[in-house]
């Protein structure tokens, strides 16, 4: 019980921690598209100073400045047009900023589940006019958000989903195999006939499988030990040849 506690709080906090990562990849947006509105408004001051005679060096380096701020949030490419001006598209192809500048949206997840993603639904992707470029953002700060929130851990989550089925899995099989100790709790006496034990026969199908069987003395310590396979001589044999060798046992 304290064990599967202990899983269910692991569990808790990774999906925290993925809530966390998802307000990161929403604050992160927030200042992408505050850098591409200043890039569209030095633009416009730009383009104003050149066609006035007007020096636009302090204007186009702060421009520089902020197209090096969203690069280092996310891949983009730019070229300068004819008038000075800066046009800002992703690496796949997807304009940020021309004649306005276009606004990344996301909505925020506080508690998403193990099973929430963008693909699956729960999580909100990244969109510019409608369009999904999640899986367009290829690197930058954004995409490695991204990656910690989709891919590490719920990478982090299903391993340790693994673990815990493995430990539930040993855990039946140990517990399948115990007997009460020190005493037997009840004594159980039968009978079976079989019709042609001769005939009849008995197989383990599992080549890596074995019961044991085991006589306890009256205080219950073990007294001797045997195997099915042993007595079967085998993986298979007759129903008499298995009675004669635990009777002979």
């Amino acid at each position: 019980s304290t064990l599967a506690d202990q899983f269910n709080r692991m569990s808790k906090q990774l999906q925290s921690l993925r809530a966390e990562a998802d307000l990161l990849v929403t604050d992160t947006v927030a200042t992408v598209n505050g850098y591409l509105q200043d890039i569209q408004v030095l633009n416009e001051k730009i383009t104003l100073a050149k066609a006035t005679g007007k020096g636009a060096a302090d204007l186009e380096d702060k421009r520089d400045q902020a197209l090096l701020k969203v690069s280092e949030m996310m891949d983009v490419k730019f070229f300068i047009g004819s008038t000075g001006t800066a046009t800002v598209y992703t690496s796949s192809g997807v304009t940020l900023v021309e004649n306005e500048a276009k606004q990344l949206t996301h909505s925020y997840n506080s508690s998403p589940l193990p099973f929430d993603s963008v693909d699956n639904g729960g999580i909100d992707g990244i969109y510019v006019d409608g369009q999904d470029v999640t899986d367009l953002i290829r690197s930058g700060s954004l995409r490695g958000l991204i990656d910690m929130r989709d891919k590490e851990m719920v990478n982090l989550q299903a391993q340790m989903d693994e673990l815990a089925g493995a430990l539930k899995d040993t855990m039946n099989l140990v517990h399948n195999r115990g007997t009460s100790y020190p005493n037997m709790v009840n004594d159980r006496t039968g009978s079976r006939t079989f019709i042609d034990a001769m005939n009849q026969t008995m197989t383990i199908n599992d080549t890596d499988a074995d019961s044991a069987i085991t006589v306890f003395n009256s205080d219950g310590t073990q007294a001797a030990s045997t195997t099915l396979r042993t007595l079967l001589g085998g993986d298979n044999g007759s129903i008499a040849d298995f009675a004669d060798n635990l009777e002979s046992w």
